[in-house]
């Protein structure tokens, strides 16, 4: 489980942004964002910036998989203000390359 703790050096609640000021609100939300992972020692990984913990895993032994699991955190603004959007997801990986799994059915 992870839990990030409140800080109180970057107070928001008396910004109050224009129509101009939101994309730069929404790229400092999403650097802490980018920051607090990056402390919880999470790693970047893939092309859609999702964060992992390699260090802990779930392995399915009888058939070489390992899972990790991940967040996606991103923030931006819509309609209504800033909204920010946490999605769960995960990492399915062989435990196994390639030539291990062609040696392997080679010699049964």
């Amino acid at each position: 489980m992870v839990c990030i703790e409140k800080e109180r050096d970057k107070d928001f609640g008396s910004f109050v942004p224009n129509d101009n000021s939101w994309k730069e609100l929404t790229r400092l939300v999403n650097v802490e964002f980018k920051n607090k992972m990056k402390e919880l020692n999470m790693i970047e990984f893939g092309r859609l910036k999702k964060y992992f913990d390699f260090k802990i895993s779930h392995s399915l032994i009888q058939h070489n998989i390992q899972v990790y699991d991940g967040f996606k955190l991103s923030c931006d603004y819509y309609k209504g203000g800033l909204k920010i959007m946490i999605d769960s997801c995960c990492k399915i990986m062989s435990s196994k390359n390639l030539w291990q799994e062609f040696l392997d059915e080679k010699i049964s």
